[in-house]
């Protein structure tokens, strides 16, 4: 059976606007008798147009298919979201309209070159994208990750649920790992996020789930990635996944021979007069100057060059409960700690001595 689907931005409906066009617990069943073309927003009436155009008689859009409000009928249809888009007809991207209002078909657009949307209209993502090496590949990646977090989502703990489709598809086709939107393959460049919007809300709220304070998931808003470029990056037992799907196991470092000012849009680092570094904390009411983790290096550096810059995240010990040791138990368990934000900073004003300790 072919069919089209809409990939679209919701905006920001009204509560008036849900009851109206949202599939609901209240009109589901109504919904199954029909509904008029008219009752349809200005988006969803052009993606009929659009389908009838082709030819097709059936669409799927999520506000529509999904009933809304409806926690169990979400979780199901959420897993099967990437089929959903795989099996499509084709899909109608309906990026130039901003929400259910706008429409798409009539807009006065200027035409714009081929980038990286060459790679997410591939019909057999990410295909394309596979051929077209590592380094474009973390490229696409950080820019996706980029634009999906200015998108907007109505139901923030959406945030990495809506989009694990198409990171499954690229878990997949690359062999490797990913967690809370992170791939194991390109680990440093993904870590090395910071958040964009001036005003930087508490972290998100997931419903009977945690999302580490790693992950750019853990908070809403619009982030951007510190490195475009490759890095030298830690071995991999020093900075890695650990078998808890939550953690990273990681080398904890503390700041020497410096300070920590604060500046206009970020914190400083100087030693003595001279400034070393910079730093952007995730939460402006969680400060901590301590303790960080090398994620990667410049390229650009020699090994030894005391002046070499290191890409850091900054990190506090997670306050716990204390816990006494177990007969035979000999020694503490490895101590966990939470991520405070990102920067970076000239190697020789941090500890070359380690302890190995878990991010959470």
């Amino acid at each position: 059976m072919d069919y089209l689907v809409l990939s679209h931005c919701w905006g920001d409906p009204t509560d008036e606007e849900r009851k109206r066009f949202c599939t609901t617990p209240e009109n589901y069943r109504g919904r199954k008798e029909g509904f008029s073309y008219n009752d349809l927003p200005k988006t969803f009436q052009d993606a009929v147009r659009v389908t009838r155009e082709l030819d097709k008689k059936y669409l799927w859009i999520d506000s529509l298919c999904i009933i809304q409000g409806d926690k169990e009928d979400w979780k199901k249809e959420a897993k099967r979201m990437e089929h959903v888009f795989a099996s499509a007809y084709c899909t109608i991207a309906a990026s130039s309209a901003s929400n259910w209002r706008d429409g798409f078909l009539e807009r006065n657009l200027s035409p714009h070159p081929p980038g990286r949307d060459h790679f997410i209209i591939d019909s057999h993502f990410p295909k394309r994208l596979m051929a077209s090496g590592s380094n474009r590949t973390v490229d696409f990646i950080q820019k996706f990750f980029e634009k999906y977090s200015r998108c907007g989502l109505t139901h923030k703990s959406d945030r990495d649920t809506a989009i694990s489709g198409l990171v499954n598809r690229i878990e997949r086709a690359r062999d490797t790992e990913e967690r809370y939107g992170v791939f194991n393959e390109f680990l440093s460049r993904l870590l090395l996020w910071k958040r964009l919007d001036k005003e930087k809300t508490d972290p998100i709220v997931y419903d009977g789930r945690r999302v580490p304070s790693w992950s750019w998931m853990a908070y809403d808003g619009e982030i951007g990635f510190m490195s475009d470029s490759a890095l030298m990056v830690p071995r991999s037992e020093d900075l890695g996944f650990d078998l808890n799907r939550e953690t990273l196991v990681v080398k904890i470092r503390q700041f020497e021979h410096c300070r920590m000012e604060q500046g206009e849009k970020e914190h400083a680092i100087f030693a003595d007069s001279r400034r070393v570094g910079s730093l952007w904390f995730d939460m402006e009411t969680e400060i901590e100057f301590r303790h960080c983790v090398v994620v990667g290096m410049r390229e650009e550096y020699q090994k030894e060059d005391p002046q070499k810059i290191y890409y850091i995240l900054l990190v506090r010990e997670e306050k716990q409960p204390e816990e006494r040791l177990g007969v035979g138990e000999v020694e503490a368990p490895e101590k966990k700690y939470e991520r405070l934000g990102v920067g970076e900073v000239e190697a020789c004003y941090v500890s070359k001595k380690s302890d190995t300790g878990k991010l959470v």
